[in-house]
C-alpha cells in the first residue's frame, strides 16, 4: 500500500481525497445526496457576521442544510489530514449560534 492509498479514508474506498474541497465534493456531498438532501436545500460558503470587540468578522460556513429557509444543520468541513481539536468544535458551534440554530458539525 503506498502512501496516497494509506491516506484515503476508510469510508471512501478508491476516492483521492486530498483537500478540504475533496473532501466536501468527494465525501461529503455525496453522503448528503444518499440521505435525500438536494443542493437547492443547502447554502455553500455563507457569509456570517459576527461582532469581535469593536469590529465586525465575516466568517465563512461551509455548507449549510436549510429548512424553511433557515439553516438547520451547519458543516465545517477539514481536509483529511487533519485532526479535529477543540477548536475546530468551537468554531462550528460559533458558527450555528451566529445563525441561531442547532450545534454543528466538523467533517
Amino acid at each position: 500500500m503506498g502512501l496516497a492509498a494509506s491516506r484515503r479514508p476508510a469510508h471512501a474506498p478508491g476516492v483521492a481525497v486530498h483537500s478540504e474541497e475533496d473532501a466536501k465534493q468527494k465525501i461529503i456531498m455525496p453522503y448528503l445526496r444518499s440521505l435525500g438532501y438536494s443542493e437547492n436545500e443547502m447554502r455553500f460558503e455563507n457569509p456570517i457576521t459576527a461582532q469581535a470587540g469593536s469590529r465586525k468578522v465575516t466568517l465563512f460556513s461551509d455548507i449549510e442544510i436549510l429548512v424553511d429557509d433557515r439553516p438547520e444543520v451547519i458543516i465545517d468541513a477539514k481536509k483529511p489530514s487533519h485532526t479535529l481539536n477543540d477548536t475546530d468544535v468551537l468554531q462550528v458551534t460559533s458558527y450555528a449560534k451566529l445563525v441561531d440554530t442547532q450545534p454543528g458539525f466538523n467533517l
